[in-house]
């Protein structure tokens, strides 16, 4: 039968029985009846009648007797002895009984002495007053029996497997007096499982009973689970086949990656150094862990200006909000929440863990925007993650405050997927794409007029398969009224807001250089001015300016003190940004065409891979169809919508349909 460490046994409590019954109840004085001269006897040793009285009293409990009725007191006759007689040493009965007169003289016994035990008549030859009295007749004393000590139960002769309760859960071997001579822990660095399987081999051999706690096989169950998921995965998913069905829109190799990782592991921290985000790896990770193993219940924890990117990235990807899937705020969470797993975002912004450890979930995936190797706060999230002390914390612990990135990024590998961009390599894609919605944006609607002559016509070319080119005209100006609403005035100032907010971690140091490309220069001009009155460095392509103003504007920003450059599209044909050393591409605005977005890319990142590039969004406005409309397209007919120099207002036969689609997709936001 398994025992564990709290169910030890423990050594039986002492019991000292100190009772012990007197020999024989006290028996009334005795008269001096004798009229002649007693006959002499042989005088006893002279005991001190004192410390036999504390000995006894001490020592002996005599068995309770009934209190004696009194009766008339017998006259006392004086003795008639050559000696004095000896003061009469009585114990006193448990139960109160009349007080007795002394045998000499008539005088009454100390209080001390009547509640003393029972003892015999002690007579002594000579005056009391000279000499201590010797009893006339002495009976043996029952001294009491020495207290019982407890007998040490025998050791067992079977043997028990506990577990060591430190930093690192190792196996503690309780042998038995059987136990044979191999039967002995090996190296602390073998698997758990090696370990116990040795001890559960070397124990059968020998016909000698082994132990086995439940908290050790619950240690080995979720080493066992852990392998367990990576199998299921790996034959489900061979090489990696089938995932991108699981998602209604792609994510790249290295973030199935970081969502398997979060799956295989069960709790794990992931940190990836990139400048993205990880809620496309959550998401893809809910949805396999529900399909393969039965995540039911999550609790998702974020900051509250976060959780509109959270439901634009879920709609994205999945196609609505996960069901069984919880968004709250840090200041929401109660604290005594249970789940199948929980997820807590932006945990690099967390100053204290507060009531999220308290919340019950098997499954814990941590997100953080950047690499946390050497930040205070990784001792207390791994700490967190390793609850069941599979290692990691341990090993973090030993290597100390100086252990290297590298070194820790070893010692947490199991828990923690932290990656660089050297560290990926050409498995990165040209740019690093991450959507930003606008907070500030609020009340953006797009014309209602347009939005009405755009469905009118698209239901029309459903319908025939056809539009003239005026149709075509009038539907290419009113989707451009349409996409005024994501650039105008309120939604650039919201925009600028949204920048300055992002600048500590964008340019952290203020020494990145940093692109912001836009369609129009209204767009361009108000943002730089919002930047340049917060102290930074900003030059503007505009195509309102000349080539020799445009050149000026590009030296001053290639310059070492060039910061930010707002980027027109149209000023920037032929132009190649990328000698400059971009930390960062920030489109402003979402082209119509997705092939504009690529251009600006090859044009800030030249043959570099991994350019980090954020795409602001402003909810309300067509973004959030037009960015649907781009998934999985490299191109898309934009006619005029794009502000391209050389562009025509219609649309051939060919590329119409395609047109047509799309818009189809960008309205569908607005339904």
């Amino acid at each position: 039968m398994a025992t564990s460490t709290k169910s030890r046994r423990k050594a039986a409590e002492p019991i000292a029985e100190a009772a012990v019954e007197a020999e024989a109840p006290a028996k009334p004085a005795r008269k001096a009846a004798a009229k002649k001269k007693p006959a002499a006897k042989k005088p006893a040793a002279k005991p001190a009648a004192n410390e036999i009285v504390t000995e006894v009293v001490s020592e002996v409990v005599s068995a309770p007797e009934p209190a004696r009725k009194a009766t008339k007191k017998p006259a006392t006759k004086k003795p008639v002895l050559k000696q004095k007689a000896a003061p009469v040493i009585e114990a006193a009965e448990p139960t109160a009984k009349p007080a007795r007169k002394a045998a000499t003289r008539g005088k009454a016994k100390p209080a001390a002495e009547a509640e003393a035990p029972p003892a015999e008549l002690v007579t002594e030859k000579k005056p009391a007053a000279r000499k201590k009295p010797a009893a006339r007749k002495t009976k043996p004393v029952v001294e009491a029996a020495a207290p019982t000590l407890p007998t040490p139960p025998a050791p067992p002769a079977y043997s028990v497997l506990t577990l060591d309760q430190g930093l690192r859960r190792g196996l503690l071997l309780q042998a038995g007096t059987d136990a044979p001579a191999g039967l002995a822990l090996g190296a602390p660095e073998q698997p758990l499982e090696q370990q116990l399987q040795g001890l559960l081999q070397i124990a059968a051999n020998a016909g000698h009973e082994l132990r086995v706690a439940d908290e050790v096989w619950l240690q080995l169950a979720a080493d066992r689970d852990a392998e367990a998921r990576v199998l299921r995965l790996e034959a489900a998913y061979p090489e990696g086949q089938g995932l991108a069905a699981l998602l209604q829109a792609p994510l790249h190799g290295f973030q199935w990656e970081a969502a398997l990782f979060a799956v295989c592991a069960g709790r794990a921290l992931l940190a990836d150094d990139l400048g993205l985000s990880q809620r496309g790896c959550a998401l893809a990770a809910w949805r396999l862990a529900a399909l393969q193993f039965g995540l039911t219940q999550g609790l998702l924890v974020a900051p509250a200006e976060r959780h509109a990117a959270w439901q634009a990235e879920a709609q994205r990807l999945l196609g609505a909000w996960p069901d069984g899937l919880r968004l709250l705020a840090p200041a929401e969470l109660r604290g005594d929440e249970a789940a199948d797993c929980l997820i807590v975002d932006a945990v690099q912004e967390l100053a204290e863990l507060g009531p999220l450890p308290a919340v019950q979930a098997p499954w814990l995936w941590l997100l953080a925007d950047r690499e946390l190797l050497g930040e205070p706060q990784l001792d207390a999230l791994v700490d967190w993650l390793d609850v069941q002390r599979r290692g990691p914390l341990a090993q973090l612990r030993t290597l100390g405050a100086d252990a290297s990135k590298r070194q820790q990024r070893e010692a947490l590998q199991t828990v923690m997927l932290s990656r660089r961009k050297r560290d990926l390599g050409q498995a990165l894609p040209p740019t690093l794409e991450q959507p930003l919605w606008v907070q500030q944006a609020d009340g953006v609607r797009p014309d209602a007029d347009a939005m009405e002559q755009s469905r009118q016509l698209l239901q029309r070319w459903q319908q025939l398969g056809y539009l003239a080119h005026a149709e075509q005209l009038r539907l290419l100006r009113a989707v451009a009224r349409l996409r005024e609403a994501a650039v105008a005035a309120p939604a650039c100032a919201a925009k600028l807001q949204t920048i300055v907010a992002l600048l500590p971690q964008i340019m952290p140091a203020l020494t990145h250089k940093l692109v912001i490309a836009v369609q129009q220069d209204a767009s361009a001009a108000l943002l730089a001015q919002g930047l340049a009155e917060l102290g930074l460095a900003v030059a503007s392509l505009r195509r309102e300016q000349t080539p020799a103003q445009r050149a000026a504007e590009l030296a001053q920003w290639q310059g070492e003190q060039g910061q930010v450059l707002l980027a027109v599209d149209a000023a920037c044909t032929g132009l190649d940004l990328s000698a400059a050393g971009v930390a960062l591409l920030l489109h402003a605005d979402l082209p119509w065409n997705p092939a504009q977005r690529a251009q600006r890319v090859a044009r800030v990142a030249g043959g570099s891979r991994g350019l980090l590039s954020w795409q602001l969004l402003v909810p309300g406005s067509l973004d959030a169809g037009l960015l649907a409309a781009h998934e999985g397209q490299a191109a898309l007919p934009a006619a005029q919508l794009d502000f391209e120099p050389a562009a025509q207002p219609f649309l051939d036969a060919a590329a119409l349909p395609r047109f047509m689609a799309a818009l189809q997709l960008a309205l569908a936001s607005q339904a």
